[in-house]
């Protein structure tokens, strides 16, 4: 009896993490339009001052150093929101530009590396699960699956020695 209940919840393991993996994909696609939509925002910001230094014949970086130098507080104050915000949009632009390049095995890596948590869970906040069968969703769903089987045969003996101790 205990043999066919460990059996029927590592099959249920195996499911439920094929399940969860399969929704890694369409969390990524969500994820990605998130941190693109906050990178175009950035952009057109950075954009204007870019238009402002240009008009003054500086470089940003020039026009931003002049704001910091400033003596008034308030203007020193508004060039380091200046140069966050140009740093913030590099950043992005960053994680953005390597994550639409990476390859299907490189991604989950590219994404840990490139992390950027008040997006992700921004994302996870809003995320609507879907399943799409494309390769992609294959292979995170059967490592998904093994993840699940390996993860319950490591708990897997509890039961047994449980079983054992209680004869």
């Amino acid at each position: 009896m205990r043999d066919s209940i460990l059996s029927v919840m590592d099959r249920i393991c195996v499911v439920v993490g094929a399940l969860l993996f399969m929704q890694a994909p369409a969390f990524f696609q969500q994820y990605l339009q998130r941190l693109g939509g906050h990178m175009r925002e950035l952009e057109s910001q950075v954009a204007m001052m870019e238009k402002v230094a240009n008009a003054h014949q500086k470089s940003i970086q020039e026009y931003i150093s002049y704001f910091q130098s400033h003596t008034d507080g308030m203007i020193s104050a508004q060039g380091e929101i200046m140069s966050s915000i140009v740093l913030r949009y590099e950043g992005l632009k960053s994680a953005f530009d390597a994550l639409l390049e990476a390859s299907l095995p490189v991604r989950p890596f590219s994404f840990l590396y490139h992390f950027k948590s008040d997006i992700v869970w921004e994302s996870m906040h809003y995320f609507e699960p879907g399943m799409t069968f494309s390769a992609e969703t294959i292979v995170y769903s059967a490592m998904g699956g093994f993840l699940g089987y390996f993860l319950f045969s490591l708990i897997k003996p509890t039961f047994r020695s449980s079983q054992v101790e209680k004869t």
